[in-house]
């Protein structure tokens, strides 16, 4: 389910700005398990804002103030028609049914979204897991196949192919093998630990490993990340330094 980072990755060459909305779709994956209506939330930010960036490539009439004004629904909308390759009543109905799952990640981000309508403790109503990660494998498709039309539109020299071959698998870890031996990461299962500590003799890591195997994934494909920013980090402080 990371199709449309992909796609970004190969093109964000001809395409710098679109670079932005890969540490969303990161953030979306993170929160799949520990914050799924954050996970839902992004996903309504993440076609919110493709759609945007579509119609102002697309339509010159188009202006940052007059998208600010409409919701989610009839932005996702406007750029699936702009992106249309014939128009007929097929891909009008494709249109309507992109917008559809639009306007309802919308309403569960004003029902039950964390960030942007803060909630009152105990939230009334919370979406699970394996709810967010559908609604985050719906957007991915959508959001690949715009962005993917897009590319190709206005830039048609530019690769807009993603191998098939792994589209379906986590491709979470270094080299994209989901196929991770648990001992194999002991200081990231020592922090998951230290995290989220439980009674007895049950480890956090272990259970989150052997019951809800994508999940400790996902997380382990965080900790890789923020290890990977604060050696970044430190290799830039030095050569400030020099």
């Amino acid at each position: 389910m990371q199709r449309s980072s992909k796609l970004i990755k190969a093109n964000q060459a001809q395409f710098p700005d679109c670079v932005y909305y890969l540490p969303l779709f990161g953030k979306a994956r993170r929160n799949i398990a520990v914050h799924p209506d954050i996970c839902i939330e992004t996903c309504k930010a993440l076609l919110e804002g493709i759609a945007k960036t579509i119609i102002l490539g697309l339509d010159a009439a188009a202006t940052r103030d007059d998208l600010n004004k409409k919701e989610v629904e009839p932005l996702v909308k406007w750029a699936a028609k702009l992106l249309r390759a014939n128009d007929d009543i097929i891909e009008d109905h494709f249109v309507n049914r992109v917008g559809g799952l639009a306007h309802s990640l919308g309403a569960l981000r004003n029902a039950r979204g964390d960030i942007s309508h803060g909630k009152a403790a105990p939230k009334v109503e919370e979406s699970d897991r394996d709810f967010a990660r559908l609604c985050l494998q719906m957007t991915d498709a959508v959001a690949f196949y715009m962005l993917q039309s897009y590319f190709a539109r206005t830039a048609p020299t530019v690769p807009t192919d993603v191998a098939e071959d792994d589209a379906d698998q986590p491709d979470l870890l270094p080299g994209g093998i989901p196929d991770t031996p648990y001992d194999d990461n002991p200081d990231f299962n020592e922090e998951l630990d230290r995290q989220y500590p439980l009674d007895g003799k049950l480890l956090y890591s272990d259970a989150l490993y052997r019951l809800y195997y994508e999940d400790y994934l996902i997380e382990l494909e965080a900790y890789i990340d923020a290890q990977r920013e604060a050696q970044n980090s430190e290799g830039g402080d030095d050569g400030d330094a020099d």
